[in-house]
Order: C-alpha cells, then sequence, then structure tokens
C-alpha cells in the first residue's frame, strides 16, 4: 500500500510505502508520517504548519482496498495519560476554509489574538438572542454509551453554559450538559455524556447566557479503554 500526502504549502506530495499486509479481514494499521518523503528520496518530514490536503491510497490495480475510520493526528504531548480515542466521530479546528462551506453552522470564525496562531470559532447572537455555538457535525454520528466532548475556549464572562447534543433531523434535544466555565486564558473543557448505544446526533450545540466565547480543537469522541 502506498500512502501519499498532498502539500499544499509546498505544492507536492510525500508518500510512504507499506508491505506485508494481511488479506480478506479488517485490520487497523497506522502509518508513521514523519518517515515519508517525495519520489527522489528527498525532504523528509513535515513542517511546522504545513498545510495539508489529500489524503491518498494506492494499491496493486488487480486487487481492492476498503478503508474506514482515517484519523490523521500529531504524537501526544509530552506526560499525556490519556488513552487514544475508540472512536472519533467528530473534529473542529477552523484554522482553514469558511463557516458555512467547510464548517457548517452558525457561529464566526476569528482570528486568535497573539501569540496564539490561526483561527478559532466565535459564538453569535442565537434564536432567543442570547450567545450560542452550532456546529453541524457534517452527518448523523452514531454515539456509543459513552460519549465526551472536549474543546479549548476562552470565556469573556464566568457562568455556566449548557452544552447539548441534537438532531436536528428529528430536531430533537438527545442530551444536555452543564457546565460552569471561568472567566481568563484559554482552558481545556471535558463534558461526558452518557447515552444508549446507537443514538444518533447531528449537531453539537453550546449556550451561554450573555458573553462571548470561543471555542478551539473540538474534538467529540468515543474514549479508548
Amino acid at each position: 500500500i502506498r500512502v501519499q500526502l498532498y502539500s499544499l504549502t509546498n505544492g507536492y506530495h510525500r508518500y510512504l510505502s507499506i508491505s506485508g499486509m494481511e488479506q480478506n479481514k479488517w485490520l487497523e494499521g497506522c502509518v508513521d508520517m514523519t518517515q515519508m518523503q517525495r519520489p527522489d528520496g528527498s525532504n523528509r518530514g513535515l513542517g511546522i504548519d504545513e498545510r495539508i490536503d489529500d489524503i491518498q491510497f494506492y494499491i496493486d490495480p488487480r486487487a481492492e482496498l476498503l478503508i474506514d475510520d482515517v484519523i490523521l493526528y500529531e504524537t501526544a504531548v509530552e506526560g499525556e495519560k490519556r488513552p487514544f480515542p475508540k472512536r472519533v466521530h467528530y473534529t473542529g479546528w477552523f484554522d482553514t476554509g469558511k463557516q458555512g462551506k467547510e464548517w457548517p453552522g452558525d457561529f464566526e470564525i476569528v482570528s486568535h489574538e497573539k501569540p496564539r496562531t490561526w483561527r478559532a470559532a466565535k459564538t453569535v447572537p442565537g434564536p432567543d438572542g442570547k450567545p450560542w455555538l452550532r456546529l453541524d457535525i457534517r452527518g448523523e454520528r452514531k454515539l456509543d454509551a459513552k460519549t465526551e466532548l472536549t474543546f479549548n475556549y476562552k470565556a469573556s464572562e464566568g457562568g455556566d453554559i449548557a452544552v447539548e447534543l441534537f438532531d436536528r433531523k428529528l430536531n430533537k434535544l438527545v442530551a444536555s450538559q452543564a457546565a460552569k466555565l471561568p472567566k481568563g486564558e484559554w482552558s481545556e473543557a471535558k463534558v461526558e455524556f452518557e447515552l444508549p448505544t446507537g443514538t444518533l446526533v447531528d449537531e453539537i450545540r453550546i449556550r451561554l447566557p450573555s458573553g462571548e466565547l470561543l471555542v478551539d480543537d473540538v474534538l467529540l469522541y468515543t474514549p479508548g479503554e
């Protein structure tokens, strides 16, 4: 199998070929992207903040390849204790692309204040006039009994917020959890949901009574064992 990435920053592909893959059954594979190189063997590894586009898989034309649950991720930071997620349902980083197209929902994409880089999602007035942030997660997701949501945030006012999982197709509030976010610098929040296995959702909603909330690095997932 040849796994290939295209660099928007540099305008060329890098690839890595792997062999010895078992056939005719579902297996899990992992490729170390730091070992990818150009066809001439030069320019190993990805640069900091390098923008990439496609992930491509190539095999012998006589064969068939089925791919599912593809995750592109960075290695864990030093000291990370949490296990790798069992399933990832949605990620939201907002660094490239436009609100309403690549990032559907109700919010505004704004630039981070220095020294932070890239961009984040900011609350907008909701249907009731109060600030909210509605993330369309691009299709229905079938969740597991234990599902977690983490996100980085900066709140202009401290206080309680409501974090909701919603099925817009059925116009149904699936689950809601209260969270208290202190005012201050960027922090990480984690919200845990206990759900019937197979629950379908297609939106994440965050509501607050007043003020402004910036959100980044949104991750909806089934925690690992």
